[in-house]
Formats: C-alpha cells, structure tokens, sequence
C-alpha cells in the first residue's frame, strides 16, 4: 500500500493538446472501459509502448488473424456451396410438390367421373333417388353426392322431395 503512495508521490502532470472532438471521443471509450480519462490514456500509452518493445508479439496476432481470416474465407465458401445445393433441393422440392398436385388434381377428377357414372347407372335402375339411398347403393359420401350433382347438368335435384333424377 505504501508502493502506490510513493507511486502516486512519484507522477507528474503531462499536458497534451487535442482537438475537441478528440476529447469527446476519449471521453466516450473511457466511459465504455469503466475508466477515468486519465486511466484510459494511461493504458493506451503503455499499450502503445509495449508493442513497440515487443513487436513479436504484434506479428503473432497478425499472422492469427490471416489464419483466421483465410478460415472464415473457407467455410464462407462451403456455406456458399451449401446454400446453393439447398436452393436447388428447394427448386426440386417445389416441382414435385406441383406435380403431386397435378397427379392429384387427375386422380380426383377420375375419381368424381367414376362416382358421376355410378350415380347416372343407380339413377337409370331406379328412376329417382335421395342422396342417403344413393349413398348406401354406391358408398358414395353424401357431400360428394351433392358436389357431382351440383357441377353437372345430367342431373335434377327436386327440393320439395329431395330426390335426384337424370335431366333429360
């Protein structure tokens, strides 16, 4: 404790001019290093110092941070090459996802052209029919029923009776 008493005894005032906005900005990384302006100078001389009395270690750092840089270029690059190989599984992805749909959209529509023909046959044997006995004639769901009937014009549909006949 009397080392720094003497310490302090031993320092002496040193003046510096700078410019105003050089001080303001001292002032900022002072605060930002929890340091008084004195003890922020104070290290940035010793610092200053010390890489000129050890340049060294100054050529250490600069040769880490090539290392680091000539890294960080390389996975830049593989994650470049990575990058595009998923946009292209994206690309792929998407196009049979269209082509599922496609497929599906031609499986519904055959499906709807089966089920129109085996209402039209249960329609011709029987005259006229509600949608719950063409349901349990054909196993035809009753909103499917209703969905053939209402996009085609081969059929009738009486709402007084709620039978389904051949329009013909």
């Amino acid at each position: 404790m009397n080392d720094k008493k003497d310490d302090k005894d031993k320092r002496s005032v040193f003046h510096v001019s700078i410019s105003e906005n050089e001080k303001k900005q001292v002032k900022k990384y002072a605060k930002a290093d929890n340091t008084t302006i004195s003890e922020f100078i104070r290290q940035a001389i010793f610092d200053k110092i010390g890489r000129i009395e050890n340049p060294e270690i100054e050529k250490l750092n600069s040769k880490d941070d090539t290392l680091i840089l000539k890294e960080i270029s390389k996975l830049d690059k593989k994650f470049s090459g990575m990058e595009k190989i998923l946009r292209e599984r994206l690309s792929n992805g998407k196009v049979i996802k269209s082509t599922l749909e496609e497929i599906k959209s031609r499986v519904n529509h055959e499906k709807m052209e089966y089920e129109k023909q085996q209402i039209i046959e249960a329609l011709k044997k029987h005259g006229s029919m509600r949608p719950k006995e063409l349901n349990e004639l054909t196993g035809i769901e009753v909103h499917a029923i209703y969905k053939i009937i209402s996009d085609d014009i081969s059929f009738k549909f009486d709402m007084t009776v709620g039978r389904i006949e051949l329009n013909e």
